[in-house]
């Protein structure tokens, strides 16, 4: 079963032909344990992400965000439906290589340190001078060098996340996969995940990240995805969807004045009576969506429960 309705799709359509990442049509369906009710986890997702992109796949918990995720890696199989990286049909190890993963809870064996695990990642992946290597990519994800050598079982779960993205990125893939990566971190916690990814995106890197927090999306992404009981909703690049035609303008007159219009035919109407009464612009600015009023316009209230 696809979804009801055609995406808010900006994308255009030479896009995906260069894409790291495409999704085509995937569907997934789980069977809930003892009743063995169906659940379509997926239906119908279709998107691409661009190289150079930070694209933030934004959806409700439940909504499908780490089901995709997990079938774009291989870790799930599709019930139907098509995905490549790097233009190679998923699974695919050589297209695995290129990437660093993050999960939204990240596992590690609880009597080996930060130290041990980022190193093991980056051992795996053939990086060399793996000791400066793993230093420099716990630092960045900002970990207390007091807890690079203490076992993973006694660090806090804000520690664990800053774990898993340094073993992401230690290697300096080409693409950052990361599923809800500001999980668990406080306000400092969060805002310099925010700024690595910034930086991330400046060293050329592509950045796939997963969220239900707009502002970080907001302020990280070059494009947006959004998915809503497991279909994609709208599919754009973030400056165009939050620059649209319908947007409304403020304008502050040389009085103290201020009056808010709602499209360009009000803005001349009420700019022309402004004249006229002898008050000049001070300032016009249009007003930008937020992404909140995008997100509300097109996902629903109610969510089903997540998917184990």
């Amino acid at each position: 079963m696809v979804c009801p309705a055609p995406a808010l799709c900006l994308r255009r359509m030479s896009d995906s032909r260069d894409a790291l990442v495409v999704a085509s049509d995937l569907t997934k369906v789980f069977r809930t344990p003892f009743l063995r009710r169906r659940v379509e986890a997926l239906r119908g997702v279709s998107f691409s992400v661009s190289p150079g992109s930070v694209t933030g796949f934004l959806g409700a918990n439940g909504a499908g965000k780490t089901t995709t995720l997990k079938v774009l890696l291989g870790l799930l199989s599709p019930t139907s439906g098509t995905a490549t990286l790097f233009g190679l049909p998923v699974p695919s190890r050589r297209a695995r290589e290129r990437i660093g993963f993050m999960p939204e809870s990240p596992s590690f064996p609880p009597n080996q340190t930060a130290r041990e695990i980022v190193a093991f990642a980056a051992t795996v992946q053939g990086t060399s001078f793996v000791e400066r290597a793993t230093a420099e990519s716990l630092s960045r994800a900002g970990l207390e060098s007091t807890a690079w050598d203490r076992p993973t079982a006694s660090l806090s779960k804000g520690q664990a996340q800053r774990v898993g993205l340094a073993a992401a990125i230690v290697a300096t893939p080409d693409l950052l996969i990361l599923d809800e990566p500001m999980s668990g971190l406080d306000p400092v916690g969060r805002a310099e995940v925010r700024a690595l990814i910034a930086d991330e995106h400046r060293l050329g890197r592509t950045v796939l990240f997963s969220t239900h927090v707009l502002a970080d999306a907001e302020d990280l992404c070059t494009h947006v995805c959004m998915i809503d009981k497991g279909c994609v909703v709208v599919d754009s690049p973030l400056r165009t969807l939050l620059e649209r035609d319908d947007a409304a303008y403020d304008v502050r007159f040389d009085d103290g004045s201020h009056e808010m219009f709602s499209s360009e035919a009000d803005l001349d109407a009420g700019l022309r009576i402004a004249l006229e009464a002898g008050r000049h612009v001070r300032d016009l600015r249009r007003r930008r969506m937020r992404l909140q009023e995008v997100f509300d316009a097109h996902v629903s209230a109610t969510h089903p429960a997540p998917i184990p």
